[in-house]
């Protein structure tokens, strides 16, 4: 017989092959030998899929980590038959993020791509994710790491589908559809320049006043310890941090002047792009250690350059491009800054 080949088994006839046909085969049992080909042909293409898409993420070492985090979390599942207790507070923290309003952006990117994962995969795959990644690791993958990720889940739904993780998504109370916080489409997406200028604002304030409390905001933070981060949100010390641009607790947005308040942030740029920058900042911009960490995880985008767009039209667009320390130190020379 030639290989590979499918052969079927009912309990009158021996095994064959559907090339001999279906004497003495039973209706239910033609019945349910479909049923099985169907399920047999949908995990040979969710297979094929996956390997294609697998080797499409080994060009993103950020992305080939967390696919080994899942697996490993899912085998620790299936051998112990319950999360541990780092795991159960990071889908505990999951759950809570689900439910309620981001304060800064890390806490949005969390959200949405919990959120994400809960449309595309289901809630079941929620718990996967939560238990195996956490926050951090999540909210340091930038935005097209975030979406293979996304697809990843989504064509393994059947790989990770367990018994367990069902009953996992009424233990840790996962919330359903109809309780997730629905992010506003005007913060959670990026608005076209066009459309953003296109609000005018007649109120006029000193635009000499500069946000120098956001700016911090936009710093990058790089932390490549992901499992030192998973501890401390595990034991709720980064969970739901105030961003510097984010109205303090008991402290209502009203009252922040509209000269300082920040509508957008802008960041994530092509990197095949940054050479617009010119000959001065783009071999700049190469020497910080932000761009190298992000070239390690071989991302198509960089953090290195910010935006913060202020609510006022009255108000100037601040810019941030983040330089190697020798390479800005010469900046400061070639422009004759002064220090402050």
């Amino acid at each position: 017989m030639k290989l590979p080949c499918v052969l079927l088994r009912t309990e009158k006839k021996n095994t064959f092959a559907y090339q001999d046909g279906y004497k003495d085969v039973t209706t239910a049992e033609l019945e349910a030998l479909l049923e099985l080909g169907r399920e047999t042909i949908h995990s040979l293409e969710a297979e094929l899929e996956a390997r294609q898409i697998s080797a499409k993420f080994e060009e993103s070492t950020a992305v080939a980590e967390c696919i080994g985090k899942l697996r490993k979390s899912m085998e620790h599942l299936k051998i112990l038959g319950r999360l541990d207790e780092k795991s159960t507070k990071l889908v505990a923290t999951a759950a809570r993020i689900l439910r309620a309003k981001p304060t800064n952006r890390e806490g949005r990117l969390y959200q949405t791509f919990l959120c994400d994962i809960h449309r595309q995969c289901g809630r079941e795959q929620v718990v996967l994710c939560a238990a195996g990644l956490g926050k951090q690791r999540v909210v340091c993958l930038n935005a097209q790491d975030r979406i293979r990720l996304v697809h990843f889940v989504k064509i393994n739904t059947a790989v990770f589908a367990s018994p367990i993780l069902d009953a996992l998504v009424e233990k840790c109370q996962i919330p359903n559809t109809n309780e997730l916080f629905m992010q506003d489409n005007s913060r959670s997406q990026k608005r076209k320049i066009s459309d953003v200028l296109g609000d005018d604002l007649p109120e006029e304030h000193d635009s000499r006043r500069i946000y120098r409390e956001d700016e911090r905001a936009i710093i990058p933070t790089m932390n490549k310890s992901m499992d030192l981060n998973d501890e401390q949100e595990a034991m709720g010390a980064t969970n739901d941090r105030a961003s510097p641009s984010e109205p303090e607790a008991g402290q209502h947005a009203d009252a922040i002047p509209l000269e300082r308040r920040i509508e957008y942030r802008y960041s994530e740029a092509p990197i095949d792009l940054i050479s617009d920058l010119g000959e001065t900042l783009t071999p700049a911009m190469q020497t910080s250690n932000q761009w190298k960490w992000e070239r390690e995880l071989r991302g198509s985008t960089t953090d290195c350059l910010n935006v913060l767009s202020p609510k006022s039209r009255n108000q100037d667009i601040s810019i941030t491009i983040v330089v190697g320390f020798k390479a800005g130190m010469q900046l400061v020379e070639q422009f004759q800054l002064s220090p402050r």
